[in-house]
């Protein structure tokens, strides 16, 4: 039993061994390649920098929508203040009071989705700088597997 574990595990840490080293391995290896190396740099650097100017963009906009939250949160209080007022005046009023009260409770109840939304587009936008960052990361981390591979190409020659 013993055996059949320790035969187990040599295997999965070989065929680990093996898919990794299949991984890990250059893609650009002689002078030959220099060219197409040269174009994949240029293409990672020009990604790179679209990728910055969107999360530049992105993080412009989180003060924006920072501000549109508060905003909407503080007219949702107010507009559903007035018309708790209302409200109560409705009950001792007539029908003109009733319908008032009807539009100011319909007016709170958009002013509370305006702040659901806002809310909503800031989340959004936070997810949004979080992936920029994580594909900004993996550009940066082939720009720098890119310049090992040449400084390798450089060093044969």
């Amino acid at each position: 039993m013993k055996t059949n574990k320790f035969q187990l595990l040599f295997a999965t840490t070989l065929l680990a061994l093996i898919i990794t080293s299949k991984a890990n391995a250059q893609k650009y290896t002689t002078v030959a390649d220099t060219p197409a190396l040269n174009k994949e740099y240029r293409q990672v650097s020009a990604d790179l920098a679209e990728l910055n100017k969107r999360l530049t963009d992105a993080q412009g906009k989180t003060s924006n929508l920072m501000s549109k939250v508060t905003t909407t949160s503080q007219d949702a209080q107010s507009a559903a203040i007035a018309s708790e007022q209302q409200a109560s005046t409705a009950t001792n009023g007539d029908l003109k009071d009733l319908r008032k009260e009807e539009k100011k409770a319909e007016k709170a109840n958009k002013k509370a989705k305006d702040q659901k939304d806002a809310q909503k587009d800031l989340k959004a936008n936070q997810k949004e700088i979080k992936h920029l960052n994580e594909e900004i990361s993996k550009k940066q981390k082939r720009l720098a597997e890119l310049d090992k591979e040449r400084d390798a190409i450089m060093g044969k020659q």
